[in-house]
């Protein structure tokens, strides 16, 4: 069950922070289900180096953020188990 693997920190070797969170993550899920960080982790970028990747949810020149902490979570869910949250609402999976 790859969903018990998300926010488990156990195996966890990279790091995906947002919103002054840290949210755990495993390479290899990341660049099998996503061909933009297959690309990003196959490369020598600083945030392959550290371990860490800052996501910028606020577009520049935007002052709120374009999708919230939720709808990231959320799409993190998909990615390891190809499920949305049942709880997860209209606003946030257009988000997503």
């Amino acid at each position: 069950n790859f969903l018990s693997l998300l926010n488990n920190t156990d195996f966890a070797d990279f790091n995906l922070a947002l919103f002054d969170q840290k949210i755990p993550a495993h390479r290899c899920i990341l660049a099998v289900r996503s061909e933009y960080f297959a690309g990003m982790l196959r490369s020598n970028m600083k945030e392959t180096q550290q371990g860490i990747l800052d996501i910028q949810l606020v577009q520049k020149n935007e002052k709120r953020p374009f999708a919230s902490l939720k709808a990231f979570q959320a799409f993190l869910q998909f990615l390891y188990c190809d499920c949305l949250p049942e709880d997860l609402s209209v606003c946030d999976a257009v988000e997503v």
